[in-house]
């Protein structure tokens, strides 16, 4: 084909596609011819390049086409739903041995927009930044068709279908079915940034590339949680039909003295047969999201009882089955790392739930444990304090723990020159406030310095099973003007602590200790001897009376 031939024969064909005869929009047979006739006319410059170059200069075939563009994306994206349309219309699901189902819906909807990826490859628009904005209204529109096709599924959805006497397994086989069906949509989403190959438009465009990921980012994330909710919706309506015997078993469980297996394995069943054949036939990111909502009710049901605990050794027994049964729980919605991912288990909505079952349920002794455990994690960000040096070692033969109070540097001036008169204090925590224990330990007073010498030894009784126990803490707390006002606080785990056994050489661990203040706290260990101080509990009286005392803790108020 000769050059000058192809040239105007390409020239011929433009004109005629850009003519004022045609009125836009168009409709979809025009839009089809049109396309059709710009991948020609690419075709007809693709050899007509190959003879004579200078037709690329002449001849701008893109900037013909520019105006009919945008009806080509409206076009393409009619089409998909229109065949979306008819594949639902035709869906059938093939059986297969094992593993999640589809039905031929979602194979049908990936080669829809397979093709739609097609299409705009083969539009291969030159200019970056037009073809960005085309390639966002195209992916817009892949959106909306994957929108569309779960919104057209999700209509056959009824959670109530799959609660009491019509309970049966080829009802959850449909809704596994649909629910796989709208996971296999979204998941398609997340290959066609990379199939319509956009990080080497990204590349391409002059200036604001982030923002541009960004866009695609958002429309993508956008359209996935709208399907997720959706599915999060029905999985909480069904999960909300489950609570009502979840429940009653939670109360017979509590309720049946020191033995609680039996009751705990009825709700284990329970459980097994409402989640088994979700298990079985759905994906596993959709599984996941059903185990966690049953979790989520298990535990609120749990929860929900924490006030029909009775006072006493009845409510001891009845705590401790509550506790143990959570446990249990917990290890059988993990399943040896076939059940929730760590991440569900550890989600900070759950784990708050469980922390305040455990604390209802906790002695008032082990509950102050733990909240000196807490108690660590609630210090003031401030590491301008000061420093206190320690040496320390626990001799298990005697049942001491020596504390040698050594040096403070960097403390804080608050007298008129700028020095400080300072003491150190020395406890077990929370041992001796349990105990009611008078004894001080503390430093002689060191006046007008901000780097005091203490060089002060301290024995203090402590029983090895004390020591190891875990919330126990060796407390030093500087203070001003002799304990008038606190300078800073150190809190030592025993746990860290030497111990030296008989017959044995251990050295002393020497300690520089960064001192802090706790901030006032709601965690809810504290929150629950609030709730127990209220109502006279002793332990919890004289706990919160020694904080106040020793550490200038702040306590929020009470929940009503």
């Amino acid at each position: 084909m000769g050059g000058h031939s192809s040239t105007v024969q390409l020239s011929e064909l433009c004109k005629f596609c850009i003519s004022e005869e045609k009125s836009l929009p168009l409709d979809k047979a025009t839009s089809i011819f049109y396309y059709q006739a710009y991948l020609a006319c690419r075709q007809i410059e693709k050899y007509a390049s190959m003879a004579n170059p200078s037709v690329l200069e002449t001849l701008n075939i893109w900037m013909c086409y520019e105006p009919v563009v945008g009806n080509w994306i409206e076009t393409a994206c009619i089409i998909c739903k229109e065949r979306i349309k008819e594949a639902v219309a035709s869906d059938t699901v093939v059986r297969v041995t094992d593993g999640a189902h589809h039905s031929s819906s979602a194979v049908d909807v990936a080669v829809f927009l397979h093709q739609s990826i097609a299409f705009w490859k083969s539009l291969n628009w030159p200019d970056a930044e037009q073809a960005f904005g085309y390639a966002l209204a195209h992916f817009q529109n892949i959106c909306h068709c994957t929108e569309d096709y779960a919104k057209t599924i999700y209509k056959r959805l009824n959670a109530k279908e799959l609660t009491g006497q019509s309970f049966e397994r080829d009802k959850i086989e449909k809704v596994c079915i649909i629910f796989n069906n709208m996971a296999h949509s979204c998941n398609q989403l997340n290959t066609v940034s990379e199939k319509l190959d956009m990080d080497s438009l990204y590349k391409r465009l002059s200036r604001g590339q982030g923002e541009a990921k960004k866009s695609f980012d958002r429309l993508r994330e956008s359209t996935k949680e709208d399907i997720e909710h959706r599915i999060v919706t029905f999985v909480e309506e069904y999960s909300q039909t489950l609570a009502p015997e979840i429940r009653m078993f939670v109360t017979s469980i509590m309720t049946t003295g020191h033995e609680t297996s039996t009751a705990l394995e009825a709700l284990r069943d329970h459980l097994t047969q409402s989640l088994q054949a979700f298990g079985d036939y759905l994906l596993d990111e959709v599984f996941q999201i059903i185990l966690a909502r049953v979790w989520s009710i298990t535990l609120k049901c749990f929860h929900a009882v924490l006030p029909d605990i009775q006072k006493g050794a009845k409510g001891q027994v009845q705590g401790d089955n509550l506790n143990q049964a959570v446990l249990a729980l917990r290890s059988f919605f993990f399943a040896e790392g076939n059940g929730l991912t760590g991440e569900n288990l550890e989600n900070s909505r759950y784990k708050h739930l469980l922390t305040e079952i455990e604390c209802k349920c906790l002695l008032t002794t082990d509950l102050v444990f733990k909240c000196c455990t807490k108690l660590c994690q609630y210090r003031s960000q401030s590491s301008t304090l000061g420093e206190l040096t320690i040496n320390v070692q626990y001799m298990e033969e005697r049942s001491v723990l020596k504390v040698n109070v050594l040096t403070a540097r960097l403390l804080k001036g608050t007298k008129k020159d700028g020095s400080a008169d300072t003491i150190v204090q020395v406890w077990m925590m929370p041992q001796m406030a349990l105990q009611g224990t008078k004894t001080n330990y503390k430093t002689d007073l060191k006046k007008g310095t901000l780097t005091p010498k203490y060089d002060k030894e301290f024995q203090i009784p402590v029983k090895a099973e004390d020591l190891k126990r875990d919330g126990t803490h060796l407390a030093l707390a500087v203070y001003h003007t002799d304990a008038k006002h606190i300078a800073g606080l150190c809190l030592v785990p025993c746990q860290d602590i030497p111990v030296l056994r008989a017959q044995e050489s251990c050295a002393s661990k020497e300690m520089v200790l960064p001192l802090f203040l706790i901030q006032d706290t709601s965690s809810e260990p504290l929150k629950e001897l609030l709730v127990r101080q209220a109502a006279h509990d002793q332990e919890a009286v004289r706990f919160h009376k020694y904080l106040d005392k020793k550490l200038h803790v702040t306590f929020r108020s009470s929940p009503s």
